[in-house]
């Protein structure tokens, strides 16, 4: 049995078995996080992580793995072609490996052209195309990450909540919500025409992240749901390797 790890700047996701769940990305809890999700799995041949959450992260789940007997931690990295996706990102050791194995959980999923926007800390909107190379992607400020530079720069300014947004706002709060919730909306819908006319046919559009709801209130789009879609790829790319070491 593996467990499979998608580490991100806000929460851990994961899935072991028939079991999945998540938890804050905190340092602080991290001990207690792994003791209390992960200690119930006796037998764990390998962890699969993808990891965003920074090197302190990463050391603490080598200590707590070590502490499993036989087990492997496997630290998932973007590669120049992998699981039927070959990557022309100009800089490989740049690429998050969050959004390569999103990628790589697309392609599993279709074989059409197809665009994925991630909606965590930061936006990140990524393009496939149906050959399968990964074209390369934007990076956008998140929703709350947008309010948060506007709070700490300008005094006044309201906490961002998506239930507010108005155009025009007659309050403070209804001016941030309505300004992040619709401008931000707004940019992801115009990268993903600029996309589109970039790859072939009509791409399909994927949407994953724990703010993704936020988008699709405001978004011109349809979009695939596919939450999980960072595990996805993690769990392509450990079977590969897998059956590459046979």
């Amino acid at each position: 049995m593996n467990l499979y790890i998608d580490a991100g700047n806000q929460y851990v996701k994961w899935i072991c078995g028939a079991r999945q769940g998540k938890f804050p990305a905190r340092l602080e809890t991290l001990e207690a996080n792994f003791r209390e999700h992960w200690d119930p799995f006796i037998e764990v041949a390998s962890v699969y992580v993808s990891n965003v959450a920074g090197q302190p992260f990463f050391d603490l789940l080598g200590q707590w793995a070590s502490r499993k007997p036989d087990t492997s931690l496997i630290k998932v990295t973007p590669k120049k072609k992998q699981c039927g996706v070959r990557n022309n990102y100009a800089n490989i050791a740049e690429l998050g490996a969050d959004r390569w194995s999103a990628v790589v959980g697309v392609r599993s999923l279709t074989r059409q052209s197809a665009i994925v926007v991630d909606c965590g800390t930061a936006i990140t909107i990524d393009a496939i195309d149906s050959s399968g190379v990964f074209l390369g992607g934007s990076i956008l400020p998140g929703f709350y990450l947008s309010e948060s530079s506007l709070w700490t720069r300008a005094s006044g300014i309201a906490e961002f909540q998506d239930s507010y947004p108005k155009i025009p706002g007659e309050t403070t709060r209804q001016a941030v919500s309505g300004g992040v919730s619709i401008g931000l909306s707004g940019a992801v819908d115009r990268l993903i025409k600029a996309y589109t006319e970039v790859v072939e046919g009509s791409p399909q559009l994927f949407l994953a992240g724990g703010d993704a709801k936020h988008l699709k209130k405001f978004s011109e789009h349809v979009f695939i749901d596919e939450p999980d879609i960072v595990l996805k790829g993690i769990i392509e790319i450990a079977n590969s390797m897998e059956t590459d070491s046979m």
